[in-house]
């Protein structure tokens, strides 16, 4: 699959060019079966965009380190000439504006090539959307892709783009790159700026990061997202796992995330009060959300699927005496981390407790589908992180027996971002961490290799 470096070559060789891979891009119709990753794409948008870098490229004068490079961005993020609509059917907002990160991005070379669906309000991690189509997963169309930054990861996982815009309430972008098989971080909170997102809660607890298909590619992401150069260090360092935290994840997420530790030599660690994060969490979100939405949900609840008012109904058992203690586990909890931290350089866990779940039928999609268990083996391992303000990335390291992505966790301290990415990278270059590719992949951006003639 092609990523960033390969562009960048194809080219420096004049290989292919801008214009040529944004029509190739455009061919694969991301908005439609069988990807439906796209929400919406501005096919003319594009191909101006891709015209201006490969005269930028023509001329020597690349903007910056993403020059020619394809990015969609979730839709929850501001996009000049496109609407926001938090993955709903008609809220709406932006339309005329970029968002803070969306013009670092341009301003580094990056063709902006649409907005990718995500689950209504952020709310499922499961990638399931009843108000807009649900994104199929690369690996395996009969199951889900996680959320709730779904289109991100599909797009990315399917190679329809090198590199992805999400977002990360209480696993959005950890949970996607997992069951889709890329690599995927959250980073400190406030790295990366939310100015331009679209407000619908998700206060104290949302991140926004890149996807991508390798840790260069990330780390080039996140260092022009945030406006900070992020440096991988090749310097030993040190992890740990708490085995109670851990528990009982499904045998196979299980068995391949424990042969990676066994590799890392991870130091036994305890983390008091983790188990309280997804309590915590659940009542965090659930509160921000209901706040963000209210006059909506109260004065026209049919503007939302039927799963998403059965989840905005829960917060009717949500109280502010609730919310507070939330409040008060996420000091304890973040307390927590910083004393593991003083051993250890990054925390390793599993993404999910589970591989991707079964895709149900379109009629359950069309209406939204609730369930409890499937939710809490998404987010078993990635609310804390949220509570906390910790950088924390997905890696894909390995596959079940029939093809599902596996996805493992790294945590590290509050604005060590380039600790877990170089984390990150040590995994690739162990080769115990990549991206898996599967035949129904689809890689729009060839870079030919030159023809010989024999004289």
């Amino acid at each position: 699959m092609t990523t960033v470096a390969d562009l960048r070559a194809g080219y420096a060789a004049a290989l292919t060019t801008p214009t040529a891979v944004a029509e190739a891009f455009l061919a694969a119709r991301p908005t439609e079966r069988p990807w439906q990753a796209f929400r919406s794409v501005d096919a003319e948008d594009v191909r101006a965009q891709a015209r201006t870098s490969t005269e930028r490229l023509a001329a020597g004068t690349p903007a910056g380190p993403l020059e020619g490079v394809p990015v969609g961005v979730k839709d929850f993020v501001a996009v000049d000439g496109y609407r926001s609509h938090a993955g709903t059917r008609d809220l709406v907002a932006h339309g005329d504006v970029d968002a803070l990160l969306v013009r670092r991005l341009r301003d580094a070379g990056a063709i902006i090539v649409g907005k990718l669906h995500c689950t209504e309000l952020g709310l499922s991690p499961t990638g399931i959307s009843g108000a807009q189509p649900t994104p199929v997963n690369p690996h395996s169309p009969t199951h889900l892709t996680g959320g709730s930054s779904s289109g991100t990861g599909a797009a990315v996982g399917a190679g329809l783009i090198p590199l992805g815009v999400g977002s990360d309430g209480g696993g959005s972008i950890r949970i996607p790159a997992a069951l889709c098989g890329v690599f995927g971080i959250k980073p400190s909170w406030d790295l990366v700026p939310t100015d331009g997102e679209m407000s619908v809660g998700w206060w104290s607890v949302e991140h926004i990061g890149p996807l991508a298909r390798c840790t260069e590619d990330l780390t080039t992401m996140l260092s022009v997202m945030a406006d900070v150069p992020l440096a991988i260090s090749e310097e030993p360092l040190r992890f740990g796992v708490d085995w109670s935290w851990w528990g009982r994840p499904d045998a196979e997420v299980d068995a391949a995330c424990r042969a990676v530790v066994a590799e890392l030599s991870a130091a036994d660690i305890s983390i008091p009060y983790v188990d309280l994060a997804m309590s915590a969490g659940y009542a965090t979100a659930l509160a921000e959300v209901v706040a963000g939405v209210w006059d909506v949900w109260q004065d026209t609840p049919d503007r939302f699927s039927t799963d998403v008012r059965a989840t905005l109904g829960m917060s009717a058992h949500v109280t502010g005496a609730d919310y507070v203690r939330a409040q008060q586990v996420r000091r304890v909890l973040a307390e927590s981390f910083e004393a593991a931290f003083e051993t250890v350089d990054v925390i390793v866990v599993p993404t999910t407790a589970t591989a991707a779940p079964p895709r149900p039928s379109d009629a359950e999609l069309d209406a939204g589908v609730v369930d409890l268990d499937m939710l809490d083996a998404m987010i078993a391992y990635t609310f804390p992180a949220n509570l906390c303000g910790l950088p924390a990335a997905s890696v894909p390291v390995g596959q079940t027996l029939d093809g599902r992505p596996i996805g493992l966790q790294l945590i590290g301290r509050r604005g060590a971002d380039a600790t877990v990415l170089s984390a990150c990278a040590a995994l690739e270059r162990a080769g115990l961490a990549a991206a898996p590719v599967s035949s129904r992949q689809h890689d729009p951006f060839p870079v030919p290799t030159p023809t010989t003639h024999e004289e």
